[in-house]
């Protein structure tokens, strides 16, 4: 073959490698790759023609550095600190002293120690003294403004009683025996009578109900005033069933139109019933022991 031919033929040659590296780096490099122009140098040939040699000067740099650098820094701090404090204190409050303190005066002789007894009762009667299923004694007392075995209506004050009512009106005693009682509102001693001599203490603590206090009775059964007067009022402490501290007295004077009661104790009791028989108010009382005495206070005076 002449050499023209051959020189032809690698130049073709070295095309078709060209081209195909360009589509080679077309399809796998992203990044363009441009080839340099190819140069035709002239060459002396064998016959001293001058005939165009290719020379090839592809300088391709084709430099792909992709860098990624992904910092991701995810911190998550989560702190819950929940403090839940419930404190119940459950305080049972102890009642005012100077409450469920009632103006009905017992006469001790219907008590013997801590019970009532059976003196003066009715044998015919199962109701005027019977012994509940628990052991209690249940005795009626019978209203009395003198003479001895049954009950009497007391009052707190002389003349006039809180509010300004009265003293010895129905009205003032169904505000005493109402609710917790207004013993709270004002207390007066009767003074001693003048059948005795009476201690150079008298009264040992003034303005509070004690032991050895003369008490100012209420006369009339009081017991005349509708339903909303002391029937009414007797009725809700029976209902309550909440204890009562009543005065017990050992000695009864009528001094005109007053009556007062000398204190010998400090009862508790609770009311199961009140009614009438022949006419002549009653209680029916069951007795549980003397009374706190830490529980009257001294009240203000009215």
């Amino acid at each position: 073959m002449p050499k023209n031919g051959r020189a032809l033929i690698i130049f073709t040659a070295l095309l078709a490698c060209l081209s195909l590296i360009r589509i080679t780096l077309a399809t796998t490099v992203t990044t363009p790759v441009y080839l340099p122009l190819v140069a035709l140098a002239k060459m002396p040939t064998e016959d001293g023609l001058t005939r165009p040699t290719a020379t090839s000067t592809a300088t391709s740099t084709a430099t792909s550095t992709a860098t990624s650098t992904a910092t991701s820094t995810a911190t998550s701090t989560a702190t819950a600190t929940a403090t839940s404090t419930a404190t119940s204190t459950a305080t049972t409050t102890p009642p005012d002293p100077c409450t469920g303190i009632y103006p009905i005066g017992i006469d001790t002789a219907t008590i013997t120690g801590n019970e009532f007894n059976n003196v003066g009762v009715d044998p015919t009667d199962p109701n005027e003294y019977k012994v509940l299923s628990n052991g209690q004694i249940q005795r009626r007392l019978y209203i009395t403004d003198s003479m001895p075995g049954g009950f009497a209506y007391l009052r707190w004050n002389e003349s006039f009683a809180p509010g300004g009512i009265p003293a010895t009106s129905g009205q003032a005693l169904v505000n005493s025996l109402s609710g917790e009682g207004n013993y709270g509102s004002g207390f007066e001693e009767a003074p001693w009578p003048a059948v005795g001599t009476a201690p150079a203490d008298y009264p040992n603590l003034p303005g509070a109900l004690n032991v050895g206090d003369w008490v100012w009775g209420t006369p009339g059964w009081k017991d005349s005033t509708g339903s909303t007067g002391v029937p009414a009022a007797l009725d809700a402490q029976i209902v309550t069933g909440r204890p009562m501290i009543l005065p017990i007295y050992n000695d009864i004077l009528s001094t005109g139109s007053n009556i007062i009661v000398h204190t010998s104790r400090l009862g508790q009791f609770v009311l199961m019933g009140q009614g009438k028989s022949m006419g002549t108010p009653y209680l029916d009382l069951i007795f549980l022991g003397d009374a706190d005495f830490s529980n009257l206070c001294p009240p203000p005076q009215p």
